[in-house]
């Protein structure tokens, strides 16, 4: 069974144009990404899953120089070009990581996977209730599950965000939802979406003293706390 991570990423979006290749200390945002998700225990490989609209080549250009594995497909149509990236490099288990996601944790994702294996599931998430910071969000799903309902996701809604159809329709499928208990993380939004979120992210990582990757997600929401707070 190949369990390969997909990260879904576009250089035209619309709220913070070229977000994904931005710099914060040195590196880019999908360079921050692509290390942690390069570390992460229990999978065969992953992938950038971005579009073949011209905009993109620039995504294709920094994996091409880093030699990280691109993907191309439907700007508009997202649920397929999840699925066609994982159907190209075979994984039968897919993770989907956003390409906001520049703080996802790796030991998280790593501990999620053998949850699902574990119990041999069609669908596993940390997104229902929001008990993670926005941003932190994980979502694993088997590839011919997915492939049998691709073909009900029909709704623009459905096309564009991926996974929603799980959700609402997930007496189907055999489904395990993991929660946090730390009442600190309820409400905190850590995706990369706005140029105000640009600046917390930087203001948070210019708070770093160790390797950005061995930051876990508590670690990352004590630094959150600490700026909102007003603390520096």
């Amino acid at each position: 069974m190949r369990i390969g991570i997909v990260v879904l990423c576009r250089y035209s979006s619309s709220r913070l144009y070229g977000k994904i290749l931005k710099e914060i200390k040195g590196k880019k945002v999908l360079e921050y990404i692509c290390d942690k998700v390069s570390r992460v225990k229990g999978i065969d490989g992953f992938c950038i899953a971005t579009s073949v609209e011209k905009d993109d080549d620039a995504i294709e250009r920094f994996c091409k120089k880093n030699n990280v594995n691109i993907f191309r497909g439907d700007l508009n149509n997202v649920s397929k070009r999840f699925y066609e990236c994982a159907e190209a490099n075979n994984y039968d288990v897919i993770v989907r990581i956003n390409g906001d996601n520049i703080f996802l944790d790796k030991d998280l994702i790593s501990e999620a996977i053998i949850k699902f294996k574990k119990n041999d599931l069609d669908f596993l998430s940390n997104v229902k209730e929001r008990t993670y910071p926005k941003g932190m969000s994980i979502e694993i799903v088997r590839k011919d599950v997915y492939e049998a309902h691709l073909k009900n996701m029909t709704s623009d809604y459905y096309r564009e965000h991926v996974m929603p159809y799980f959700y609402d329709n997930e007496k189907l499928f055999k489904t395990m939802y993991l929660y946090n208990d730390d009442d600190r993380c309820k409400g905190i939004d850590l995706a990369l979406d706005t140029q105000e979120d640009f600046n917390t992210v930087t203001k948070i990582l210019s708070l770093t003293t160790k390797l950005h990757y061995k930051y876990n997600y508590k670690e990352i929401v004590s630094l959150y706390k600490k700026i909102n707070d007003k603390q520096i």
